[in-house]
């Protein structure tokens, strides 16, 4: 982040549990060009508690907060940074706490504080596809800012259930004109990989 003279990193603590994958993304701070770094501090939209090492899968930490950071981080023209997660919980889906991936995806937008020498992060709205489309939620989110000051998010949706198809993967597109606030205008594009 050149204009607060830092690095910003993104990482990731994943627990598997029984079958199912919990991600927690954090972010630290380096202003020594990578030398060092603070402490991760966790990305949350919801209440949740800290990490405890003791107790590493205690439920009101795995439960909560879930997410994967995706591809990269994007400076928007406000000079804002936003960091696009998936695998978020998804609020609509009354299986979400038993799934392998979660379904929800969002942004987080952050904003430099120069006295605190920190980020004040804001949490986006949370979508969400449904497990009937994507086995693995909206996977790898990335983002870039169109000319007409509108957010594109795509993704990748998943299709591996235990059938004889092949594994499918598509592409998934949301639009936001309020930067990240709400989303709309989905697009699936064609094609497929298999």
């Amino acid at each position: 982040d050149s204009d607060a003279g830092v690095l910003l990193g993104s990482w990731l603590r994943q627990l598997p549990v029984g079958g199912r994958w919990h991600n927690f993304t954090y972010y630290r701070i380096s202003s020594d060009f990578g030398r060092t770094w603070t402490a991760p501090k966790q990305l949350r939209y919801e209440d949740g508690e800290d990490f405890d090492p003791a107790r590493p899968h205690h439920p009101g930490y795995l439960q909560r907060n879930n997410a994967y950071f995706g591809t990269s981080i994007l400076r928007h023209s406000n000079g804002t940074l936003i960091l696009p997660v998936a695998h978020a919980n998804a609020v609509g889906d009354p299986s979400n706490d038993q799934r392998a991936w979660r379904m929800g995806s969002l942004c987080f937008i952050a904003k430099w504080g120069a006295a605190a020498k920190d980020y004040q992060w804001t949490a986006g709205e949370r979508v969400e596809i449904s497990p009937t489309v994507s086995s693995r939620g909206l996977m790898e989110p990335d983002l870039i800012e169109l000319n007409d000051g509108r957010w594109l998010l795509a993704c990748e949706q998943w299709k591996d259930w235990d059938d004889p198809a092949p594994l499918h993967i598509r592409g998934y597109v949301l639009f936001s004109d309020n930067q990240g606030r709400t989303w709309g205008g989905r697009v699936d594009l064609p094609g497929s990989a298999d």
